[in-house]
C-alpha cells in the first residue's frame, strides 16, 4: 500500500500576495483544485486496482468451487460404492432383479441360481461388484462347475 499512498500535499499561502489583489485569490485556488484532481485521480486508480484484484479473486474462487464440487461428487460416489460393496447386504429382491436382468431363459435354472445366491451372500457381493455384462458368465461358470 505504500506505493499507492497519495502524493504529499503542498501548503498554500493563506493570504493572497500583494500583487494578486485584482485576481481575488484565483492563483491560490488553482493549485488547490489541481491538488484535489490529482488526489481524485490517485483514488480512482487505486479503486480500479482494488476492483481488478477482487474480480481476479472471485474468478479464482469460482474455479476452486467448481473443482471442489467435482471432487465432492467423486467422493460421494466412492463412499456410496464403498458402503454398498462393504456393508450393504443385498436383499432377495436385489438378487431376483439382477437375475431378471441377466435374461436367464430357463426358469428352473433361474430358480436354482436364486436359491444358491440367497444362501451365499459373499458370492452375491462378488457378482454385484462385477460389471453387469460379466455377471452371467461368472454365474454360468459356477453352474457348470456343479457348485449347486
Amino acid at each position: 500500500m505504500d506505493s499507492y499512498s497519495p502524493t504529499p500535499t503542498h501548503s498554500t499561502p493563506s493570504a493572497p500576495s500583494a500583487g494578486n489583489s485584482s485576481s481575488r485569490g484565483s492563483k491560490r485556488k488553482t493549485p488547490m483544485v489541481d491538488l484535489i484532481d490529482a488526489q481524485f485521480q490517485t483514488l480512482m486508480t487505486n479503486l480500479k486496482e482494488v476492483t481488478e484484484a477482487i474480480n481476479v479473486g472471485n474468478s479464482n474462487i469460482k474455479e476452486l468451487l467448481t473443482i471442489a464440487r467435482e471432487h465432492n461428487v467423486i467422493f460421494c460416489e466412492h463412499v456410496h460404492n464403498m458402503c454398498r460393496n462393504s456393508f450393504y447386504r443385498y436383499t432377495k429382491s436385489d438378487i431376483w432383479d439382477m437375475l431378471l436382468q441377466l435374461n436367464i431363459p430357463n426358469d428352473a435354472i433361474m430358480e436354482k441360481c436364486y436359491e444358491y445366491l440367497c444362501s451365499n451372500p459373499a458370492l452375491v457381493k462378488r457378482l454385484f461388484g462385477m460389471p453387469p455384462n460379466h455377471r452371467l458368465t461368472k454365474l454360468m461358470s459356477i453352474i457348470t462347475r456343479g457348485s449347486f
